[in-house]
């Protein structure tokens, strides 16, 4: 342990029970996450609005300002944040816009982008002034609080320690998420029961998080993020709590407690997209689809083909998902069933029902030897196996089909399809897998 050790004995019982599977360490973990990610209201909190500049163009009112963020690791914290509305009266939906990891500036144009279509959007900086916890200080104007970094750090003789929760800027993250949601509840111009959230990569997975404290969010993209991080996970954006976990186990146990995501999503009540890609080297695909299965809200899933983190920045689908669930644009989205298989003259044939307009279904299929399958990139690009695409046909009974190439006896085969409406929306069905793999979540109860 390190200097932080006085504190981490503060917190021994809760520590020691977080170890060891039993009911009364669970609950306690629950009451952790509740104690951590509460904050203060607006009246126990006033915001504090501090302006830095103000602007309109093309219609939009963009403002860039600080305002109080909830206290964090026993100190007070600010909140950079650029707010973009519709000039006009409204009430518009809002959005809270989040950024992934390592941010060295908040930049507007997310914002501006909402409010061009008709949403008041804020987009935070959740990054603080050394979000890494590698010492690299970045340039002002950015968020104040007082974080020790993220998830694990290592130590001068090479020993890994993890985070506890209340120093990690991803829980303080959470906190800002909920406190920006106040901001928009507590504007005149916002309708305060059209709230929808959309984060990326390290701020999908605060937003999984956060939606379990928030049952009012109306709609939620979650792009590149999920959780399982022990079971699907162990390792990729985790590697620092991966690599502590030898170190460290104890506090590793109560950090995975508290900060995955699993613990929540029974309490998701918001419309959830969930939008990554197959190749992914931070969030792993099976724990994303595992996220997504384990999401009892109305949710939609998008599995982008031999991508890795590459739409991170896509406003466009969490838009159109938004204005799907608000009502604000036409068109049933499609809703990909299960795969069917079978086989057809010696081949393999591939089936699935949509639910919704459909213009076309496409099938992505990828094959390696048995036993060696994994999601992601090779650790060089040109030995990366590729998904390969088998365009589907519609027939008389409605199931879009496609034939494949039969699975061999020594060949692992995973397939999903992907629908794509005349307007443009697009939506995947899970995976099928033959023979089943034990390692891509569908056990997990």
């Amino acid at each position: 342990m390190n200097k932080h050790f006085g504190m981490r004995i503060a917190l021994w019982t809760i520590a020691c029970a977080a170890t060891f599977p039993f009911s009364g360490s669970t609950v306690r973990a629950e009451t952790e996450r509740e104690q951590l990610f509460s904050i203060p209201t607006l009246e126990e909190l006033p915001l504090q609005i501090e302006t830095l500049s103000t602007r309109e163009e093309d219609g939009v009112r963009l403002i860039q300002f600080y305002f109080n963020g909830p206290s964090f690791n026993g100190e007070p914290t600010r909140i950079l944040a650029f707010y973009a509305v519709p000039i006009g009266a409204g009430p518009w939906p809002g959005v809270v816009q989040l950024h992934g990891s390592g941010l060295k500036t908040l930049k507007p144009d997310p914002a501006i982008g909402y409010a061009k279509s008709g949403y008041a959007c804020i987009s935070i900086d959740w990054a603080g002034p050394d979000y890494r916890g590698n010492g690299e200080s970045r340039k002002e104007p950015h968020s104040k609080f007082k974080s020790r970094g993220n998830m694990a750090l290592k130590d001068a003789a090479g020993r890994w320690d993890a985070i506890s929760p209340e120093e990690d800027a991803r829980a303080n993250g959470v906190r800002f998420i909920r406190r920006s949601l106040q901001f928009l509840r507590a504007r005149p111009e916002v309708a305060a029961d059209q709230l929808c959230i959309s984060g990326m990569s390290a701020g999908a997975q605060a937003t999984l998080v956060a939606l379990a404290f928030e049952p009012d969010v109306k709609a939620a993209a979650v792009k590149y993020g999920g959780g399982f991080i022990r079971e699907l996970n162990w390792g990729g954006v985790f590697g620092p709590i991966t690599a502590a976990n030898r170190d460290d186990p104890q506090d590793v146990n109560r950090w995975i407690s508290i900060m995955d995501p699993k613990h929540g999503l029974a309490d998701i009540r918001a419309s959830t997209l969930m939008m990554s890609g197959t190749d992914d080297i931070f969030y792993w695909l099976p724990s994303v689809l595992a996220t997504w299965r384990h999401i009892p809200a109305r949710k939609s899933l998008f599995i982008l083909p031999n991508d890795n983190h590459g739409h991170v920045n896509n406003e466009v689908v969490p838009r159109r998902w938004f204005d799907h669930i608000l009502g604000r644009a036409g068109g049933a989205w499609p809703e990909p069933a299960k795969i069917a298989t079978s086989t057809r003259g010696g081949q393999l044939q591939l089936a699935v029902t949509v639910a919704g307009e459909v213009e076309s279904v496409s099938f992505w299929v990828k094959r390696m030897p048995l036993g060696k399958f994994r999601s992601g990139r090779a650790g060089k690009s040109a030995e990366t196996v590729k998904w390969l695409e088998a365009p589907a046909g519609k027939g008389g009974n409605g199931e879009w089909t496609a034939l494949v190439p039969a699975v061999a006896d020594d060949e692992q085969l995973v397939a999903y399809g992907t629908a794509i409406s005349p307007s443009g929306a697009k939506a995947s069905s899970d995976t099928v897998e033959l023979p089943e793999m034990d390692n891509w979540g569908k056990a997990i109860r």
